[in-house]
């Protein structure tokens, strides 16, 4: 089943193109909402919409680099394939 992103999603996915999402954990009433992450984008350090960022690594739209300290606890993420064509179709 295809996901269906909502356009708030949508909105923030399309300026990752060509980049990496980012996150570092946090304690502030902002990070709670992304699941205690906040999210950038690199290599610009741009802030990105932490619900947004959430709804992209939970729904599996975006891949892990595998950079983290630990086994699966990545800290960067690319757009799947997936999501890219998802992106490009409904900004056609």
């Amino acid at each position: 089943m295809q996901t269906k992103i909502p356009h708030y999603v949508k909105k923030a996915a399309i300026g990752l193109q060509g980049r990496f999402l980012c996150r570092q954990s946090g304690k502030t009433a902002e990070a709670r909402k992304g699941g205690g992450y906040l999210y950038f984008v690199e290599p610009s350090g741009k802030k990105f919409p932490t619900v947004s960022g959430l709804f992209l690594v939970q729904n599996g739209l975006v891949e892990a680099s595998e950079d983290g300290l630990l086994d699966h606890m990545s800290q960067s993420f690319r757009l799947t394939k997936e999501a890219q064509k998802l992106l490009e179709a409904s900004h056609a």
